[in-house]
């Protein structure tokens, strides 16, 4: 017969059981979570990269090409380009600058900088 009283403590109650599921989903979830963000803004670092390379290729071969100085448009590696003037510079014996624009995939912009306009003439 068993004592009254005593308790027997073999193995764990099923609220502690519950407590540590409950504690270990949360650490999984904040774990996959980090992961995922990591892998986002490898993503995002990679394309920027690409697209800074793509924009330094074409400032290059406009300075120094002039078939390529006439182009106003184009795509390179995946980026579609396309290239303004600004009509507002040029005053005072500035340079005239242009707006080059380089455009992703799904239509928006990656990147947008400023290239003077003539650079093969000099």
């Amino acid at each position: 017969m068993a004592r009254a009283g005593r308790v027997s403590e073999d193995g764990f109650t099923l609220v502690e059981v519950l407590c540590a599921f409950a504690i270990l989903s949360l650490g999984a979830v904040i774990v996959l979570q980090t992961i995922q963000l990591g892998s986002k803004s490898i993503g995002s670092a990679r394309e920027r990269v690409a697209a800074k390379r793509v924009t330094s290729a074409i400032v290059f071969q406009r300075f120094f090409d002039r078939k390529a100085d006439s182009a106003r448009e184009g795509i390179v590696d995946g980026f579609r380009w396309t290239v303004t003037g600004i009509e507002e510079t040029g005053w005072n014996g500035g340079p005239m600058l242009e707006r080059l624009r380089l455009f992703r995939n799904d239509g928006s912009q990656a990147a947008d900088v400023l290239i003077e306009r003539g650079a093969v003439d000099r």
